[in-house]
């Protein structure tokens, strides 16, 4: 699954979030997404370096009919948690459409880090997409975009694409496991087990430069 090379100032990470606000994330699961989706971000901040370079670059969106992008290739300390917020008032649940964005803000953080001077990409940890959603796909078939994502050119690897479904169906997790780098990158979890897989993915990443051990951690936590 690649995942063998850990993020510093020389070959950093980009992670992008994705996170589902359409009518059937309102409530108290909006509510858990947004507190949890700020405290993984204040714990990267934690882990980063000093302002002029980076260990992370983060881009994070909500979607539903459309995508709202909230921040994009950004270094940890520049992203506003006051934008993270999410209320379940996006529309349905248009999954294509966050594969597209998912892809480009990759994109738009590989220009941002072939930018520097010493960035060595080769030994750069795979570009990590984290897919969070709780209901059946309401747009065009996911395949086309979910392949697009996952062959975008990096040298160091591959991007890596691990799907957290909240509550899914039998028939939703098999397109979350068809979205995924893998099958067993692809989580099926209660709603108050929301925070819990952020928590695994951040914890992960930081000790591991990967998300390859998410869905054991999870499991245990249970």
């Amino acid at each position: 699954m690649g995942f063998q090379n850990k993020a510093n100032s020389l070959h950093p990470q980009i992670i992008v979030f994705v996170i589902d606000d359409s009518g059937s994330m309102s409530g108290q699961k909006a509510k858990t997404a947004t507190e949890a989706a700020q405290d993984s971000i204040i714990t990267l901040q934690s882990q980063n370096l000093q302002s002029h370079r980076f260990r992370f670059l983060l881009s994070v969106a909500k979607f539903g009919d459309g995508v709202t992008p909230l921040e994009v290739a950004k270094k940890p300390g520049d992203i506003n948690l006051q934008n993270l917020v999410f209320d379940g008032a996006s529309g349905q649940t248009n999954i294509p459409a966050a594969l597209d964005w998912a892809r480009q803000a990759i994109e738009q953080s590989l220009q941002a880090c072939r930018a520097l001077p010493d960035y060595d990409e080769a030994q750069s940890p795979n570009p990590l997409v984290v897919l969070i959603t709780d209901g059946e796909n309401t747009g065009s078939d996911v395949t086309a975009p979910a392949q697009a994502l996952k062959s975008l050119p990096f040298s160091g690897g591959q991007v890596d694409v691990v799907v957290c479904g909240v509550g899914l169906e039998p028939k939703d997790l098999a397109t979350a496991q068809t979205i995924a780098s893998d099958p067993a990158l692809a989580a099926n979890i209660r709603s108050d087990e929301i925070a819990k897989f952020f928590a695994a993915v951040t914890v992960t990443v930081i000790k591991e430069g990967s998300a390859s051990g998410v869905i054991d951690q999870l499991a245990q936590m249970r």
